[in-house]
């Protein structure tokens, strides 16, 4: 069992089970899915978000526009570790490329390596860091290509970490990244983006967290 970026996986503490709005994709709350529930990524032979032809592979870098929200995508990226179910979806290849198949990214990309997941777990440890502290004194640098085709530049990589970076980068640029956070409970580690006017949303749940951390400061307060 691995540890998030401030410990080990921590004890059932006997608190109800938080309450997360459900997603469709079953992974990526950012992929559409079809009536059917199945996700819709395009047939065999052809990429619809992309207009490529045939399988994308590292030989061939992928474009950001394969992602649909690139926020969404480092948030659903953050939260492949987590702390309240004790699972991490980086623990295994097999568990990896579930999740890379929920994302509708399976294709994009060859098959994924034991070293990939070194790289994507330093990476998404300096990522959280980052969104907990505002501060990762220890990011490795991420390979990211600017592809010029049909007339635009666009951002692309070609593998998952690279997407990732190119994900953070355009968050950064846009003035949008410092809204990725991480819910203070230590028992909660869980992603969110805020989308609050003046960023000021502070749990992933304020029904379930934010009690929580209320009802504690109340007790705290009556004991004195």
């Amino acid at each position: 069992m691995k540890a998030d970026l401030h410990g080990t996986f921590p004890p059932p503490n006997g608190y109800a089970t938080r309450k997360r709005e459900p997603t469709t994709s079953g992974g990526c709350s950012w992929l559409p899915a079809r009536k059917d529930g199945r996700h819709s990524r395009g047939s065999r032979g052809h990429n619809r978000q992309t207009g490529y032809d045939g399988y994308m592979s590292s030989t061939r870098p992928v474009t950001l526009e394969v992602v649909p929200d690139v926020a969404q995508f480092v948030v659903d990226f953050l939260n492949t570790i987590d702390i309240e179910s004790a699972t991490d979806e980086l623990d295994s290849l097999a568990s990896w490329k579930k999740w890379l198949e929920k994302c509708g990214l399976s294709d994009a990309f060859t098959a994924p390596r034991s070293a990939d997941l070194r790289t994507l777990t330093k990476t998404r440890g300096d990522l959280r860091q980052y969104a907990m502290t505002g501060t990762a004194s220890t990011a490795a640098p991420i390979n990211v290509q600017v592809e010029y085709a049909d007339g635009a530049f666009r951002v692309a990589a070609n593998n998952v970490t690279g997407l990732l970076g190119a994900a953070v980068a355009t968050l950064q640029i846009e003035g949008r990244l410092s809204r990725i956070k991480i819910c203070p409970a230590d028992d909660c580690r869980w992603a969110f983006f805020d989308a609050s006017k003046n960023m000021s949303r502070q749990w992933c749940s304020m029904a379930v967290c934010g009690n929580r951390a209320k009802a504690r400061s109340h007790r705290e307060r009556t004991k004195s």
